[in-house]
């Protein structure tokens, strides 16, 4: 089937001007000047009172006619080249051998070049193309930007930096190192600040040091973290802080034993947080000779500790990331018992979440203590829940220390703390006890992933 005339109109900006000749299209902008060649594509081409080009195909197939959408796509991304340019940022990802990359001039040339890749002792070399920039970013640590007028250009120097750092031969499950696109154009950023220990996590989000804190709650392999119950308890049983649990998060956990030691026989103190003992077992189990086992506020405070060590005799059971910001090998990878080991996190905030996914319901977290010990007074409580159709889904207690053999109650509902059925539940549950709203939130959706 033939067409016998199809047409393509594209806008120019103010500020841009296009010259066309025999097929040969010359923009200018603000930002320099960009040729493209469609001597090669049977177009015609007309500009309609120098604010917009006219791009015809006669009598042309569906093939002619799909090629008059790809020219007039190539000529806008030449008036967003001179008007807004691109940037691609590259992040260096490494799990056991630091990359050191630079940009270097050889024989008039700029070159990317690529050190200790997999610790190897080769040099890899990537030319950066004409118009194309390329410097560390001064926002981001292990940020490379590449930048420039022309898309074709940043994206092949930007792929072909990836291309040569490209893992092989290795599951990429396990071996993380190499290059990859982080993002293009401007990327809204989040600045993560690492907090030694769970308390501080508290204290920096109460502060206004933070926006956002992220907690461990529970893991799937060995159960609640009593650290964080113990804070919920300390921080709202008897106050009312300006931060409430605002949404939660599930994180797939995979421990590795790092350390700068030369093989396992050569450690005698192993350093981690209380929690992950019970989820290694069965490799510390068949561990080749006896050790100190050392607890820490946290798994990378586990491993500032081993960095520090001189005598090499010491390992920490942490993450691969770890082993990067600390520049710890890691001698054993995923040593967890269970392979869908997960954590779930709880983010604290005074402000709530944005961009939340109505499509999942609301959990309510509510905290109470009993106001007396008569039979069958946490049997009644609980029942506030059923009698106005709530669905409770998590149960656990915690010392109160407000008086000795005294429990609080953590209890977790599906439903928002304004729906009318939760507000009757509650108002029956005050009626024999005191209860704190801890958070409502929106049930993240990687819960019905894990499940």
């Amino acid at each position: 089937m033939k067409y016998i005339q199809t047409d393509q109109v594209l806008d120019i900006p103010e500020g841009v001007t296009v010259a066309i000749k025999a097929r040969n299209i010359t923009v200018t902008g603000p930002r320099g000047t960009l040729t493209k060649d469609l001597k090669h594509i049977d177009v015609t081409f007309a500009k309609i009172n120098n604010r917009a080009i006219k791009i015809t195909v006669h009598n042309g197939d569906r093939k002619h006619v799909a090629a008059l959408r790809t020219v007039k796509s190539l000529i806008a991304n030449l008036i967003t080249g001179v008007t807004k340019g691109y940037k691609y940022k590259l992040r260096y990802v490494y799990a056991h051998f630091p990359i050191n990359v630079n940009v270097i001039e050889k024989d008039g040339d700029k070159y990317i070049e690529i050190r200790n890749f997999l610790g190897e002792k080769r040099v890899r070399h990537v030319k950066v193309f004409d118009g194309v920039t390329v410097e560390q970013s001064t926002n981001q640590k292990d940020e490379l930007v590449v930048s420039g007028n022309s898309l074709e250009a940043v994206s092949q120097n930007a792929a072909d930096v990836q291309q040569i750092c490209r893992v092989r031969n290795k599951d990429i499950r396990k071996f993380l190192d190499g290059i990859y696109a982080l993002a293009q154009q401007f990327p809204s950023a989040v600045e993560s600040i690492p907090k030694e220990s769970i308390s501080s996590c508290f204290e920096a989000v109460n502060n206004d040091e933070v926006e956002y804190a992220v907690v461990p709650f529970e893991n799937s392999t060995n159960g609640s973290v009593v650290y964080t119950l113990d804070l919920l308890r300390d921080w709202f049983l008897d106050s009312e802080p300006s931060f409430k649990i605002v949404g939660e998060q599930f994180v797939a956990i995979h421990h590795c034993l790092l350390s700068n030691a030369g093989s396992l026989n050569d450690i005698k103190t192993i350093y981690s947080h209380p929690q992950v003992w019970g989820q290694v077992g069965q490799f510390l189990r068949q561990f080749p000779r006896t050790y100190s086992r050392v607890d820490t506020s946290s798994t990378s405070k586990a491993a500032e500790l081993v960095a520090g060590d001189k005598t090499n005799t010491s390992a920490c059971i942490s993450s691969q990331l770890c082993s990067s910001l600390y520049n710890l090998p890691v001698l054993n990878l995923n040593i967890e018992d269970n392979s869908t080991n997960t954590t779930r996190f709880l983010v604290l905030s005074k402000r709530a979440l944005e961009d939340e996914d109505e499509k999942f319901p609301y959990i309510t977290s509510i905290m109470f203590t009993l106001n007396n010990d008569d039979p069958g007074t946490l049997c009644g409580a609980l029942d506030s829940f059923r009698k106005h159709g709530v669905n409770l889904t998590a149960i656990t207690s915690r010392p109160s220390h407000i008086k000795q053999w005294q429990y609080v109650f953590f209890v977790e509902i599906i439903g928002a703390e304004r729906d009318e059925n939760v507000q009757q539940s509650l108002a029956s549950l005050r009626q024999g006890c005191n209860v704190v709203i801890v958070g409502s939130f929106r049930r993240c959706g990687r819960y019905y992933q894990a499940i």
